[in-house]
């Protein structure tokens, strides 16, 4: 198993359990065979252009399946109550709670496809820290509050825990992800001059 495919099966697992379970085996398949294809025909560009075609593919299709997943559950009976026809709740908020927590991503990912000269500077080799562009630690930096941010949103009790979470992780990730390149220009400037 190739690192390409190893990554593509870490990307399937933004689909709910139940989908991988009866669906990952078969995408895992198919995407192998493109990239096998893709290889052939034109190397690292074919490649570079299946990628792109999965993650936009998972990255729409996954809330949705996500969202779908939600089911219906019955109250308890309080004690005393009549048990005909309780009152159904959701038990379960994660599709879109995941695509709240993302949202930084997604940010990102628009920037970086439709207004690439945006995300110029955070792939950008000047100025570097330890060897690597700036740019790299910017994404980490906002990508690791965005992952925080999800997990807490995920896992809060309250839409005041939730919120808080997207407060404190999500808006920071976003700030991150929207002022980064400007950061990194004026450096830049200021280095050159």
């Amino acid at each position: 198993m190739t690192r390409h495919n190893r990554a593509y099966r870490a990307l399937l697992r933004l689909y709910p359990a139940t989908f991988r379970d009866d669906y990952g085996e078969e995408m895992a398949r198919l995407f192998g065979e493109q990239l096998l294809d893709a290889r052939a025909a034109n190397g690292r560009q074919a490649v570079a252009g299946l990628w792109a075609r999965a993650i936009a593919d998972v990255l729409e299709t996954a809330p949705r399946h996500h969202i779908r997943k939600e089911r219906q559950v019955p109250e308890p009976i309080p004690a005393g109550a009549s048990a005909v026809a309780p009152p159904a709740r959701s038990a379960s908020r994660s599709g879109p709670r995941l695509l709240l927590g993302l949202l930084p991503f997604w940010v990102l990912l628009f920037f970086t496809l439709l207004a690439p000269g945006f995300t110029d500077p955070l792939f950008a080799s000047p100025p570097a820290i330890f060897g690597l562009p700036a740019g790299l630690f910017v994404i980490a930096a906002a990508l690791g509050l965005m992952l925080a941010g999800t997990w807490l949103i995920q896992r809060a009790e309250s839409d005041v825990g939730m919120l808080l979470a997207f407060v404190l992780f999500t808006i920071p990730a976003l700030m991150v992800i929207f002022f980064g390149p400007a950061v990194i220009l004026i450096v830049v400037n200021l280095a050159s001059s």
